[in-house]
């Protein structure tokens, strides 16, 4: 097999990564290594903003702190609730 043989050689199967992914894997973790280096001014700052009344930044850190708030799905067709209808038996003959 093709894959056995790579692995056999010592390198990874499968096909190889494009280009663009590895690179947009480098600028991921240059982007973590960064932020994690400068997490508390950039908490500070943002709490600053929330604290100024800026509703971008207090729902950014809500969002953050608790999640997101779960969406309502509206179960009706133009104001009337929908029948469901659950374990309907089929006939013999199918």
């Amino acid at each position: 097999m093709a894959g056995q043989t790579s692995r056999d050689n010592g390198k990874r199967g499968g096909r190889p990564k494009e280009k663009r992914t590895i690179d947009k894997e480098k600028a991921r973790e240059y982007l973590i290594m960064r932020l994690s280096q400068e997490l508390e001014p950039i908490m500070t700052a943002l709490i600053e903003k929330a604290k100024g009344s800026d509703i971008a930044a207090i729902k950014e850190l809500f969002d953050r702190a608790w999640g997101k708030a779960p969406q309502a799905i509206d179960m009706t067709t133009k104001g009337e609730a929908m029948q469901v209808i659950i374990n309907v038996p089929r006939p013999f003959n199918e």
